[in-house]
């Protein structure tokens, strides 16, 4: 006796398409790195200041999934306590939110949109980035 069964094609296209916690890590890089080199891009560009715009949105990205809580729209003081709630050290959050200061004020201030000092944000928020990363493994 043969007995068919009939699957939904949404269920399986669902089921499929679930996020594994490997699949979404790779989308948050993913998206991290797009962010910073649009960044990298803009700082040879006549709009500087958008560099700053990137490097603070890859930051609060990266933070808000990488913590699993998002931190965007709080102030650098709600940032401290929601992140130091989840066990992150104290100097790592630090320097996010310093970094974050210094993108808001960056955006605004005229000798901060030399390449050069573009290009020591990335920098710093790669590094950033990177012990992130390495927090939540």
């Amino acid at each position: 006796m043969i007995i068919l069964l009939y699957i939904d094609p949404l269920f399986i296209k669902s089921f499929l398409s679930k996020e594994t916690e490997s699949s979404l890590r790779k989308k948050i890089d993913q998206a991290t790195k797009q962010r910073l080199a649009a960044a990298a891009q803009a700082a040879t560009s006549s709009q500087p200041e958008q560099a700053y715009v990137e490097i603070h949105e890859a930051l609060i990205s990266f933070g808000s999934e990488i913590g699993g809580t998002n931190i965007r729209g709080q102030t650098n003081d709600e940032i401290r306590v929601t992140l130091s709630n989840l066990g992150m050290n104290e100097p790592l959050i630090e320097r996010l939110v310093q970094e974050l200061e210094n993108c808001d004020f960056a955006r605004f201030a005229p000798g901060a949109r030399e390449a050069t000092a573009v290009n020591e944000a990335l920098e710093r928020a790669q590094n950033i980035i990177s012990e992130l990363k390495s927090w939540k493994k």
